[in-house]
């Protein structure tokens, strides 16, 4: 006997309220338990898409004409209350469609969205590819036949020995001939040989299934961080490990305790470089209970990974900021390494989240702990540790010897003890020193193309970025004039565009100027900017990065690290500088293993970013921080978001943002309002944008301010009758 319930589903699109009813036609004598389950609902005219049931009842809402029918009921486990729980927190929180955080959240083979009509994709729920053979893992005779079969020595016979000593029923996904193959460490010849006399065979396999029964060896690492860490009742410990490596900063053993109960454990880590530098000795410990969830593992990886975290199964999940919205069924703890570096920012698309600060309220819903383990912790982190609202762990680390030099330039120039347009004696001396010992210099200098700007002698314009409005720098290779911020370029004129004189000069200093200069200091020596070279190649004796932060594999071959302009760091225009110079100094010192010298040039006097990395002295610069924020009211003293204004039309765009600015201003005074600010970025469809700031008392919530913004923006975006406008909201960006 069918029945039908009325089901509340969430769709995954940018509205603002993506919640809508359709009726299922029930069939069990028992009410089934939809809510939490994954469904596929027509939308529109031609549109499905798949959705979450958030709620069911007997009876059609009132006032509700005809329902549409859910197409598919997905054969997936329900999503866990408190992932909803979180879904719901993200949406209020970083002030986007809960629709948006859904469509972020739920892997995309897990959607089986298109046009109505088409049969719907099948569930991935299952793995294809190729095995050892059944027969050949149960059947005694049949292994013994095959070694009779196999002459030893063989590559064949060493293959097969290799699945017989090293391979369990279950241990791994069916995978491609060629990965079988590297996994051997053999030829497909051999495998078709294998493959032909039964060895291997084609088969499919559920991803829930993958490691049933599978043990996970248990060998404490014996790593010193784990026997210090102690988390108190706030469930949340920093720990601070200054002048430590990033494999230092890893509690295996207290990550394997808690996978060895069973339970879910996620490591998140801040940037794929990381990610591949500790993979190896993330495999060594964790073997078949290492689950991947990255954009560089395979989509097979991604797909068995967000299955096996719906389906409860055990083990490390590692990931970057997108594996936090894994829909974990029994979490156990959280881990998040480095938790103040900017690659756990999610700018576009919407959700524009934090990961940090998304892992901790998931541990809350979740009621799990969670580790915040770094060198150099954010200021919020560190003031929340100091409030007694995290457990504060701390490791000693030796910092290493390194050989530091500070040279204050304006006295260099003064004593005439600079060449090469920027480099002092003390920088040539440290690189002549590298080069003569056979290492590796890196320099670090973020200023991109040839030079500055191109400006009129006469007149002393110089073009600028009809988007931007900033200067545009000229780039030697393409000779061209280019805006750093939106990409927009132009010939280099030879003539000035304003006055009409002859003859552009090319000002300052950028990173391909610097390196011809080093060409003429330093006749037949191998320099190369940071994208040039060739990895599979030998390494040159200089490399130029335009990056304070430079990729692993230059800095833990580097013996001599030079800052040409330290200046260009400090004085961005972002009020956590300060903060991202000193965390950067001692990167690029304590992830460089074979670092002999550090050279440090600088214009400003005594900043106190290089004054606390010269004493090593995280607290100086912690408290010149939250002296100078507490003064105008930074974070972590208030609530930082920016509200976006972006539309085709300049003029409505501006005009808008500065009433919104105003209304903002005067209904919250105790709020700062600032802004109306020109976005640094042009967009395709835009000509332009606006950014409005508020910094917002602690006292509000999160809640409270979101209606608060709300009532006083949306009645300006209801009476704007002008071209498209697009309104969005970024809550603590980096």
């Amino acid at each position: 006997m069918q029945y039908p319930l009325y089901l509340s589903i969430l769709v995954p699109l940018p509205l603002k309220q993506p919640i809508f009813t359709y009726v299922y036609e029930a069939d069990s004598v028992e009410e089934p338990q939809l809510v939490g389950r994954l469904v596929t609902v027509p939308f529109g005219t031609k549109k499905c898409y798949t959705g979450l049931v958030m709620a069911q009842q007997h009876t059609a809402p009132e006032g509700q004409r005809r329902l549409k029918p859910v197409l598919q009921l997905l054969p997936y486990p329900p999503i866990p209350p408190y992932i909803i729980e979180l879904w719901q927190w993200a949406a209020n929180y970083y002030m986007c469609s809960l629709g948006e955080v859904l469509t972020a959240a739920i892997h995309q083979s897990f959607r089986p969205d298109g046009t109505q009509g088409e049969e719907p994709r099948k569930a991935t729920l299952t793995l294809r590819g190729w095995l050892p053979s059944e027969r050949l893992m149960s059947d005694a005779h049949f292994r013994g036949y095959l070694e009779g079969q196999l002459k030893s020595g063989t590559t064949a016979e060493k293959a097969l020995q290799k699945i017989l000593t090293s391979y369990q029923k279950g241990d791994k996904p069916p995978m491609s001939l060629q990965d079988l193959a590297e996994w051997l460490e053999t030829s497909s010849y051999t495998i078709n040989k294998l493959r032909k006399v039964g060895a291997v065979e084609e088969c499919e396999v559920l991803a829930s299934t993958l490691n049933e029964g599978v043990a996970l060896p248990i060998h404490k690492v014996g790593d010193p961080l784990s026997k210090l860490i102690s988390i108190g009742s706030s469930r949340i410990a920093l720990v601070h490990c200054p002048n430590s490596r990033i494999e230092e900063r890893i509690p295996y053993d207290y990550l394997l305790q808690e996978v060895a109960k069973g339970k879910q454990v996620l490591l998140l880590l801040p940037n794929i470089e990381v990610l591949k530098q500790l993979l190896p000795e993330l495999q060594k410990q964790f073997g078949v209970r290492l689950y991947r969830y990255f954009s560089t593992a395979t989509e097979k990886e991604r797909r068995t990974t967000w299955f096996s975290a719906l389906s409860g199964e055990g083990g490390l999940y590692i990931g970057l900021r997108a594996a936090v919205w894994l829909p974990f069924a029994s979490l156990g703890l959280m881990a998040v390494l480095d938790e103040e570096d900017r690659g756990y920012r999610q700018y576009e698309p919407a959700p524009r989240f934090t990961a940090t600060h998304v892992a901790l309220m998931l541990a809350h819903f979740a009621k799990v702990e969670t580790l915040l383990v770094s060198a150099t912790p954010s200021v919020e982190s560190y003031t929340l540790a100091l409030q007694q609202k995290y457990s504060f762990v701390t490791s000693s680390h030796t910092p290493p010897e390194v050989r530091l030099q500070t040279v204050w330039m304006p006295k260099a120039f003064e004593d005439n003890s600079v060449q090469g347009r920027m480099l002092s004696f003390q920088m040539i001396g440290a690189i002549r020193e590298a080069i003569d010992e056979g290492g590796l210099a890196l320099l670090l200098y973020q200023r991109k193309g040839f030079a500055r700007s191109a400006t009129c002698p006469k007149c002393q314009a110089s073009p600028k970025c009809p988007h931007c409005h900033t200067t545009l720098r000229y780039m030697e290779q393409s000779r061209m004039l280019v805006c750093g911020l939106c990409g927009f370029f132009q010939p280099l004129p030879s003539h000035c565009p304003e006055c009409g004189a002859g003859g552009m000069q090319l000002i300052g200093t950028g990173i391909e100027r610097l390196r011809r200069a080093m060409e003429e200091l330093f006749p037949g020596v191998a320099i190369k900017m940071a994208e040039e070279v060739d990895r599979r190649s030998k390494l040159p004796s200089v490399i130029l990065s335009s990056s304070y932060q430079p990729p692993q594999e230059y800095l833990s071959k580097a013996t001599t690290i030079g800052w040409v302009q330290l200046d260009l760091l400090y004085a961005l225009s972002d009020y956590r500088a300060n903060e991202l110079t000193f965390r950067y100094l001692m990167q690029s010192r304590n992830e460089a293993p074979m670092l002999k010298r550090m050279v440090v040039q600088h214009f400003a006097t005594a900043p106190n970013a290089l004054t606390a990395f010269e004493q090593n002295d995280y607290q100086q610069m912690l408290d010149f921080e939250l002296e100078e924020r507490h003064s105008i009211q930074l974070p972590p003293f208030s609530r930082h978001i920016d509200i976006y204004f972006e539309s085709a039309a300049q003029s409505q765009a501006y005009q808008l943002a500065t009433t919104a600015a105003t209304i903002l201003q005067n209904r919250l005074p105790d709020a700062t309002t600032l802004g109306p600010a020109p976005m640094p970025v042009h967009k395709k469809a835009t000509a332009i944008g606006y950014k409005v700031t508020l910094l917002a008392p602690l006292q509000l919530s999160s809640l409270q301010l979101r209606e608060a913004i709300h009532q006083l923006i949306d009645p300006l975006l209801q009476e704007y009758r002008g071209p498209k406008m697009n309104c969005y909201y970024d809550v603590d960006p980096l």
